[in-house]
């Protein structure tokens, strides 16, 4: 079922991520800038969930010999996600640390007040 996930059903599994894989970059292949900017709804959620890697998502754009743009463009989206996750993750663990010095503040104040 060609675009489900532009429908709003997403299949999941590696299966359904290589098929989407292979359609993704036959576009790039054949020039379509259409897709460069619908990256989010054709590939990204079976990477995002794990089913499909961001390295077999790029051995696949080299192998298919895309244009440089398209190229320069699949490799942006790649570290621009990468680094998303990252400082997700670090402003997450920060937040942490805040909470925790808050808490322990607000005992030290409980506790002293007693």
């Amino acid at each position: 079922e060609e675009g489900s996930s532009r429908r709003g059903s997403c299949r999941g599994g590696e299966t359904e991520a290589l098929r989407q894989l292979k359609t993704f970059v036959g576009s790039l292949a054949g020039g379509g800038s259409k897709t460069m900017t619908s990256f989010s709804g054709n590939i990204a959620p079976w990477l995002a969930s794990g089913c499909l890697s961001p390295r077999r998502m790029l051995e696949a754009v080299l192998e298919e010999a895309v244009g440089e743009d398209s190229l320069k463009w699949i490799k942006f989206e790649l570290l621009y996600r990468d680094f998303f996750k990252l400082i997700t993750k670090r402003a997450a663990r920060v937040q942490v640390r805040v909470q925790a010095r808050m808490q322990a503040r607000q005992e030290e104040t409980a506790v002293a007040s007693f």
